[in-house]
């Protein structure tokens, strides 16, 4: 079969020329004059606009992260400082309390020097307070020694029993006058009433002629000096 076209180009041959000469009449080809499309004059680099908003998109991102991260970093700075303030302020107060804990180390120190040489006084002068003590004793007592060794030599040559008689009572008065002065006193006669602060009773007895806790006999006489009993009376009660 024969092709139309074919023929018709036979038959014409200008209007195929005239058909290269119209502008878009032929899209595979391109003369000198035609206008070059605009997706087709670019440089070749332009891509799609979904991919400009990618990169954008994108920057953004980048610029949030960043501005995140700043953030960040201002925060720590923030907490770093504070932190430093903090241990700043903790050594300045273990610092005071070590100082404080010194100054009561010496305290201590001190008080402690204090007690011991009150102590080491208070020892000695306790002492010193028995030895006066001793001695105020022995000097009233040693004349009465001195008058029981006379009265002794004296009585091998005695003939007078009422002489050696008298010369007991004076010794015995002279004991008398010593504890006076030195703040000694007697107690424990029959007829006091029983006290058991200052009494110990050995015997009892019945007796309706005394009333009940009454001394009866007194065995061994007591001695007080003040309120402190040196020796309790030994004594018989009636019930």
């Amino acid at each position: 079969m024969i092709d139309m076209n074919e023929k018709e180009k036979e038959l014409n041959p200008e209007a195929q020329d005239n058909t290269e000469n119209i502008p878009g009449a032929n899209p595979d080809k391109t003369t000198e004059n035609s206008p070059i499309p605009e997706s087709v004059a670019g440089d070749g680099t332009e891509e799609p606009q979904g991919t400009d908003n990618s990169e954008t998109e994108m920057q953004d991102t980048e610029q949030e992260e960043k501005g995140k991260d700043k953030e960040k970093d201002k925060e720590k700075e923030k907490s770093k400082r504070k932190l430093e303030n903090e241990i700043k302020r903790l050594n300045g107060e273990i610092e005071k309390l070590n100082m404080a804990l010194d100054e009561e180390k010496n305290r201590y120190i001190r008080l402690y020097a204090e007690y011991d040489n009150y102590r080491k006084r208070t020892a000695s002068e306790k002492q010193a307070v028995y030895a006066d003590a001793y001695a105020d004793v022995l000097k009233e007592v040693l004349p009465v020694y001195d008058t029981l060794e006379r009265a002794l030599n004296m009585a091998s040559d005695a003939t007078d029993a009422a002489n050696l008689v008298e010369g007991i009572k004076l010794t015995l008065d002279m004991f008398a006058a010593a504890f006076n002065r030195l703040g000694i006193e007697r107690f424990g006669e029959p007829g006091e009433k029983f006290d058991p602060a200052l009494h110990n009773a050995v015997m009892h007895e019945e007796s309706e002629e005394h009333g009940e806790g009454e001394i009866t006999a007194v065995f061994q006489p007591g001695f007080k000096k003040g309120d402190r009993v040196l020796r309790f009376a030994m004594v018989k009660v009636a019930n």
